[in-house]
């Protein structure tokens, strides 16, 4: 009897390793998901950040460089005027 229960009790503690053990995977190939999906969304962030940047800077040279030709321009005008006295 007493060796038909430590029988009982060694598959019983077998089985709850086995559980463990497949629990720990599942646990271990989530988090491996998890993780991937984190580090993609982190990319993504950063590329839209620097195209964001990108578009930033050609927007503020783009504008730098009409205010330079309007402002050349206005000085043109000006100096034209003056040597034609109006």
């Amino acid at each position: 009897m007493a060796s038909s229960k430590k029988d009982n009790e060694g598959v019983q503690i077998s089985a709850i390793h086995d559980k463990v053990s497949e629990n720990y995977t599942k646990l271990s190939d989530e988090f491996v998901k998890s993780r991937q999906q984190h580090l993609q969304a982190i990319l993504g962030l950063q590329q839209e950040y620097l195209e964001s940047i990108k578009v930033a800077v050609k927007t503020t040279i783009s504008v730098q460089s009409i205010f330079q030709i309007r402002t050349h321009a206005t000085r043109s005008l000006t100096q034209l005027l003056r040597t034609w006295r109006i």
